[in-house]
């Protein structure tokens, strides 16, 4: 048998392994309690708990929320962020001529509100009767009334006396109202020399007479007498340069050539324009002109410019500015020389010019550059040109033959009417007025002024009529617009005084303002439905009987009828939604809707 027996060593080293483990377990517990303590925060391991809201937040304060660590219990707090107003448009005060108005804005969660201001619209005046001065001294007026809120004002116009210049005889002089020929400020003359110090009247005896400016220089003034034949101004008079030309100096000239010295610096008074001159000699001293220097001059057949001059010079009886070698003015024999860059505004205004050859320098066309040359009947473009301004070619109505460089990439010709090419708009038309078939649109004053058409069809190709395009077609009866046409211009159809009838498609949109003004024969017209409607679109329409307007037109101009003289308007709309609901004429007789009815196509009104 074997007995075993303990170990008083073993024994010891029991207790002290139990004492260890024990120790170990203490320390371990210790550990773990103050681990949440320790002062390193990148070893801290925080048992947090859910966000518990302790404050809510509003719109303008910050809430608060908290929560805990599972572990050391250990509190967290942090601001929940204001909310911010929540604004949502609660009302609107509309705003009038003269207030503004408001947009209110209001916070669905507090009681916070702003307003926004509208500005005041302003009065929207138009005019609704007008009478001109009856005299100098009988004013006249111009009545507007705001189409708004029906506020009204008036404008007075009184032309006064108007004694601006200076007449007179050997021993006295006066003024005379231009308007009245009332007389003022008759008195002897005073004379300094040779001349008057008041009137600038010379007691010379000759033809020509001149008035003293700035103490120093003269002025032409113009003639003694009726004057016809070649004139040349002096250089001087009674050691006096003459420096300008008066406004009316050409009033007692019936016809010659005119020729200014070197020393006239100054035509600000455009003393030449709308006169009899039969030619222009141009000195060295003259440097600047206005656009209509020599237009309305239907008698002009020679410009010439002294070659001493800095800024103009003349070829082929044609001004030309050398800075930038524009033809400033033209007259009836002018041959527009190679080099020549563009035609100046108004250059051949009223000119007898009967053929025009652009070279092919010539890029540019200013407006109006030939308007009204009615004996111009032939055109050729050379292949430099690539824009025409409006109204190049304004009532240039009897031209016949137009023809176009085959180099030329912005404009053609087809059956003798100029074309642009961008668009195929027809620019000009021939005095026949044969329409391209694939023409898109017809350009503002295409048709003006031409006198030999009696009746014209638009092509379906045709979208839009520029404005002005068929003014002073007088002999213009019957127009038929393309079933693709959604636009009229401005005056469009002005002064066709001959015109009886216009079938109008449903794809037209737009007329513009005045666009049948003066079209004294037209008799019936029914317009479409319509996006936007000019103002007096039938003004002196002065046999105008039947209007039939189609329901559903917007944007109509409030004084849409004003001066017409419509007798019978039948709308399809009713009275409180139309657009139409404006001003009429007195002389109106009004349908609307559910009062009249079409019998057999014509309008009835219902028994």
């Amino acid at each position: 048998m074997i007995v075993y027996t303990e170990n008083p060593k073993g024994k010891n080293m029991k207790n002290y392994i139990k004492v260890f483990g024990i120790f170990l377990i203490l320390l371990l517990c210790l550990t773990a309690a103050t681990a949440c303590k320790r002062p390193d925060p990148s070893t801290i391991q925080h048992n947090w708990s859910e966000w518990e809201v302790l404050q809510q937040p509003s719109c303008e304060k910050d809430g608060m929320r908290l929560r805990v660590c599972q572990g050391c219990k250990k509190e967290q707090t942090e601001p929940i962020p204001a909310l911010g107003h929540d604004y949502y448009l609660s009302g609107t005060t509309q705003p009038s001529c003269l207030y503004a108005g408001y947009e209110n804005y209001q916070c669905s969660r507090c009681d916070s509100y702003y307003k926004e201001e509208i500005p005041a619209l302003g009065h929207d005046f138009k005019v609704v009767s007008s009478q001109d001065p009856i005299s100098c001294t009988k004013p006249g007026f111009i009545a507007y009334e705001c189409t708004r809120c029906h506020a009204t004002y008036s404008e007075i116009l009184t032309t006064g006396h108007s004694f601006d210049q200076w007449s007179y005889n050997e021993n006295y002089h006066w003024k005379n109202c231009s308007y009245c020929n009332e007389m003022s400020e008759y008195a002897s003359h005073t004379f300094d020399g040779d001349f008057c110090t008041f009137c600038g009247y010379s007691r010379s005896d000759g033809l020509l007479r001149f008035e003293k400016i700035n103490g120093n220089a003269l002025k032409f003034i113009g003639f003694s007498e009726y004057t016809e034949g070649d004139v040349s101004i002096p250089a001087s008079y009674n050691g006096l340069p003459v420096v300008s030309v008066g406004r009316t100096a050409m009033s007692n000239f019936s016809g010659g050539k005119i020729t200014l010295p070197d020393t006239v610096t100054d035509l600000s008074e455009n003393p030449f324009h709308n006169t009899f001159i039969t030619g222009i000699h141009i000195g060295s001293g003259v440097t600047f002109l206005e656009p209509d220097a020599f237009s309305l001059c239907p008698y002009l057949e020679s410009i010439e410019v002294s070659p001493e001059n800095p800024v103009f010079y003349s070829v082929n009886n044609c001004l030309i500015r050398k800075s930038d070698q524009k033809l400033v003015s033209g007259c009836n024999t002018s041959i527009i020389p190679q080099g020549v860059k563009s035609i100046g505004n108004l250059a051949f205004q009223n000119s007898r010019i009967q053929s025009v050859n652009l070279p092919d320098s010539v890029t540019y066309l200013d407006p109006l550059a030939f308007e009204n040359c009615e004996n111009l009947l032939s055109l050729s473009v050379g292949s430099g040109l690539t824009f025409i301004d409006e109204g190049a070619f304004s009532l240039c109505g009897n031209l016949e033959t137009i023809s176009v460089s085959p180099d030329n990439t912005s404009f053609y010709a087809e059956n003798n009417c100029l074309m642009q090419t961008n668009g195929k708009v027809l620019v000009r038309a021939n005095r026949y007025g044969t329409i391209p078939q694939d023409t898109g649109a017809i350009g503002s004053f295409a048709f003006s002024g031409c006198n030999a058409l009696d009746d014209i069809t638009l092509p379906d190709s045709v979208q839009s009529i520029g404005e002005f395009a068929f003014e002073f077609c007088e002999t213009l009866q019957s127009v038929q617009l393309g079933n693709s046409v959604t636009g009229i211009g401005a005056a469009a159809f002005e002064y066709c005084m001959a015109l009886r009838e216009i079938t109008i498609p449903d794809s037209l949109k737009t007329i513009g303002n005045m666009a049948f003004a003066s079209c004294s024969q037209l008799r019936s017209i029914r317009l479409p439905a319509l996006q936007s409607v000019g103002w007096s679109i039938f003004s002196g329409c002065e046999s105008l009987q039947t209007l039939i307007l189609s329901a559903g037109s917007q944007n109509v101009s409030a004084d849409v009828f004003l001066y017409s003289h419509i007798q019978t308007i039948w709308c399809e709309d009713d009275r409180q939604t139309s657009a139409w609901n404006v001003t009429l004429p007195d002389t109106a007789t009004v349908y609307w809707a559910g009062e009249w009815q079409y019998v057999d196509g014509i309008p009835t009104p219902n028994p």
